[in-house]
């Protein structure tokens, strides 16, 4: 479906799809995006509320190249809603870690969109999961400051 008819729960979708690729997730948010993650996820991955495209990006690139392979992000869509300009997915993230073991987690992303870019991104995932995930794997938190 072209972007200009694209409903909110699409362009949320279009957004999960894009996982693992930082340029493409860039490409379906407004330049003064704000993404909130859960704040129970480190701050030495990402910090719990970005502003701006280009931080976001920065963000994404260093989450899908230092705690995941990037090139290995399946998401699985499992609910997808909108509500005037509001959206909802709810998927499953599989990815590998950089030494290879394997991630597998379900989360919801909310977004906002505004002239048919997205303009809020509320992610939640369980970041307990995914800290023991990583324990297991031998994978330990990047300093990213």
């Amino acid at each position: 479906m072209a972007q200009s008819t694209s409903t909110p729960a699409q362009l949320a979708a279009r957004l999960v799809a894009s996982f693992g690729h930082p340029d493409n997730m860039a490409a379906t948010l407004a330049e003064d995006v704000t993404w909130w993650e859960s704040p129970s996820a480190p701050p030495e991955i990402m910090a719990s509320v970005s502003t701006g495209r280009d931080t976001v990006r920065g963000n994404m690139q260093r989450v899908f190249s230092l705690i995941y392979n990037g090139s290995t992000v399946n998401t699985t869509v499992h609910h997808a809603i909108s509500q005037e300009n509001m959206g909802v997915v709810r998927f499953t993230m599989a990815a590998k870690f950089p030494n290879g073991a394997d991630y597998e987690n379900e989360y919801t992303v909310w977004v906002e969109i505004r002239d048919r870019e997205i303009v809020k991104v509320w992610e939640y995932v369980d970041a307990a999961w995914t800290l023991a995930q990583m324990q297991s794997a031998g994978i330990e938190l990047p300093s990213l400051g």
